[in-house]
């Protein structure tokens, strides 16, 4: 199926996996996320009034509550809307002209006519809400946030570094055997052959890391700097950060572990100095670049031309509809 066939097919659908939405138990990164899409698929102004009864099952089901419980319920969930427009007030602050939303209070809209960069937030916003599209189209959005991430890198370190695939799209042919020595020949890392011999024949992708960066230094001695990156935009994105650890037993590291960067399309800076889950995010010594970070590091869009995932976000600017009927 190509390309424009999976976003035709998305699109057909869309509205039914957006229906069976439920905002109860989810992060406020992840609410607002939702109202973002609801934004761009509506084709008026939203409303922080429109959103309720979409928005928590509980509210919708407020009538059959008994009378006194009725107001407590109504009051609760339009103060949590509220909290969640501050949130999105606070996003259109840090990303600035780069933001493809206008808020004004408690009301959310598209803004028109808008430029690469916004479109490239639309595709974070994509990544970071695979659930919303058909499965197919979420294993190429994958692929291409992880190429997003490598032009993001790849423009953020200095020319000196050797930035390398080792995902999807994978810059080492072969095996994964064949492929990590390679790799370990090219940082000139002490190989350790019996744990890599371990791997079975069959495998050919290696699951811990899907981008590799680092400084090869003229004296050749492995003592060097180097990034393992782990792109990450399922449910489980935190817990992914602990799969680039077991480099340590393909690779003798010289005096100096690697770092070890996650990078994520959600968007989990909620206000000044505070990430919502701190502590789920920061398991262990990480770098972290969500959306703002990589959004903050493509300067020259020039390395995204190729990304079909721009078709995506033109389909759904174009096709806006209703979506509170």
């Amino acid at each position: 199926m190509t390309y424009n066939a999976l976003i035709d097919h998305s699109i057909d659908s869309i509205g039914t996996k957006i229906e069976s939405y439920n905002g109860d138990n989810n992060t406020n990164h992840k609410k607002c996320d939702y109202i973002e899409i609801l934004a761009l698929l509506n084709n008026d102004e939203l409303y922080n009034d429109d959103l309720l009864s979409r928005f928590f099952s509980e509210y919708s089901d407020r009538d059959n509550s008994p009378e006194e419980e009725q107001s407590e319920i109504s009051d609760k969930h339009e103060r949590e809307l509220i909290d969640l427009f501050e949130i999105l007030k606070y996003r259109q602050e840090l990303y600035g002209e780069d933001y493809p939303f206008e808020i004004i209070d408690n009301m959310i809209k598209l803004k028109e006519n808008l430029s690469h960069k916004q479109k490239l937030y639309i595709i974070f916003l994509c990544c970071a809400n695979l659930t919303t599209f058909e499965k197919n189209l979420q294993f190429q959005l994958t692929d291409e946030f992880e190429h997003i991430t490598y032009c993001a890198i790849s423009q953020h370190l200095p020319n000196t570094f050797t930035v390398k695939k080792l995902g999807s799209n994978s810059d080492y042919t072969g095996n994964t055997r064949k492929k990590l020595k390679d790799l370990g020949r090219d940082i000139n890392l002490n190989i350790n052959n019996e744990q890599i011999d371990n791997i079975p024949l069959s495998a050919n992708k290696e699951k811990g890391v899907d981008l590799i960066a680092w400084y090869n230094f003229t004296d050749h001695i492995p003592n060097t700097l180097i990034f393992l990156i782990q792109c990450a935009c399922g449910q489980d994105t935190y817990h992914k950060i602990y799969e680039p650890k077991r480099y340590s037993t393909y690779f003798n590291f010289n005096k100096m572990n690697p770092i070890i960067a996650l990078a994520t399309p959600k968007s989990i800076v909620i206000k000044p100095n505070k990430i919502e889950n701190e502590s789920e995010v920061f398991m262990g010594d990480t770098l972290y670049f969500d959306r703002l970070r990589l959004m903050e590091l493509i300067v020259d869009l020039e390395c995204l031309n190729n990304i079909n995932a721009f078709s995506l976000a033109d389909r759904l600017i174009s096709e806006t509809t209703s979506v509170l009927d």
